[in-house]
């Protein structure tokens, strides 16, 4: 895998008069000072095609600050914008750790002014000076709203106005929104994924069973018994409590209260397509084992996509069917 080295300027409270290893960074003291330049906008590599294609670029917060310090790092990637991407986040952690030692400042902060690709023997095999922020380029293909669509959007907002569990759930679309398109980094992949998990849980939840209607009461009771009778036994506390682990296993299963399951039913309810119900579940499996976990493997583009994708066919599901529920009240 290709390796790279990044440059950025780093400003703070507390900074080393000599090199200084932090985390997997060195941050080393600068014979002149630099200043942070404006980035330039970014290439234009969506041309319009007709009058119905619109372009879009979303850049990373731009801080314009002078500095002493420069820190470098080094990474392996496919791509120089995965490089970005991982160094940014080792420049972040830095940074943070750095911020502790004067909590009454302001936290130091960090500006990327060159990537460098490695070859094998260590030696420079390309060397520029870039922009230090990110952005997100896309293109939107537009077409006019039907009479149909009009009136189906209207009618999933009037269930948001009329349903306070509706609008508390498009609250969060819209915060899973903003987090998506504005996610530069492998941290705010993850923050994306956690949004749209909460969507999905939400969801999951408000059209979970009833319990007392789905339960193999036959099954939770032979747990119980089994339960009952190891603790009648006695024995060692670890086996007890295995024990006891064990029945809550059955109970919560037959009431249904794992999630997973509990969007596989909604998915089935609401008549999602596979793929949907295929999305929610790999998204909180990676929700549950690698976002916002030390250590995970990086969340990507494609995942947290993914992710948005599910929560949104699962809202857009649920306002249906708060609409058609609604319309079956008032009738």
């Amino acid at each position: 895998m290709p390796k790279w080295s990044l440059t950025a300027i780093i400003v703070g409270s507390r900074l080393p008069a000599k090199p200084l290893d932090v985390l997997d960074c060195t941050i080393t003291p600068m014979e002149h000072p630099m200043e942070t330049i404006k980035p330039p906008d970014v290439p234009d590599e969506h041309r319009t095609l007709d009058g119905q294609t619109a372009r879009f670029t979303i850049q990373s917060p731009y801080a314009r600050f002078q500095a002493y310090h420069s820190i470098n790092t080094r990474v392996e990637a496919d791509t120089d914008i995965e490089a970005l991407e991982l160094a940014t986040d080792k420049f972040g952690r830095a940074a943070a750790a750095l911020g502790l030692l004067d909590p009454l400042s302001p936290p130091p902060i960090f500006y990327v002014i060159e990537r460098v690709r490695l070859t094998d023997e260590g030696e420079v095999a390309g060397d520029y000076e870039f922009p230090g922020t990110m952005a997100n380029v896309g293109k939107v293909e537009i077409a006019e709203l039907s009479d149909g669509e009009m009136e189906e959007l209207s009618g999933l907002l009037n269930v948001v106005g009329d349903d306070r569990t509706a609008g508390d759930i498009m609250d969060l679309w819209f915060q899973a929104n903003a987090l998506h398109y504005r996610s530069f980094t492998t941290a705010d992949r993850a923050n994306t994924v956690i949004a749209c998990c909460l969507i999905l849980e939400r969801i999951a939840q408000e059209l979970a069973p009833n319990p007392e209607e789905v339960m193999d009461e036959a099954r939770v009771l032979a747990a119980l018994i089994d339960l009952d009778i190891a603790l009648d036994q006695g024995g060692e506390l670890s086996d007890l409590t295995r024990e006891l682990r064990k029945a809550w296993a059955i109970v919560r299963e037959e009431r249904v209260e794992h999630t997973p399951e509990r969007l596989r039913r909604a998915a089935d309810l609401l008549g999602l397509p596979d793929g949907a119900k295929t999305a929610a579940l790999e998204a909180w499996d990676i929700r549950s084992s690698r976002a916002g976990h030390r250590g995970g493997k990086p969340v990507k583009r494609e995942e947290a996509s993914q992710a948005r994708m599910a929560a949104l066919y699962y809202l857009v599901g649920f306002l249906h069917l708060k609409s058609k529920q609604q319309g079956e009240g008032s009738g």
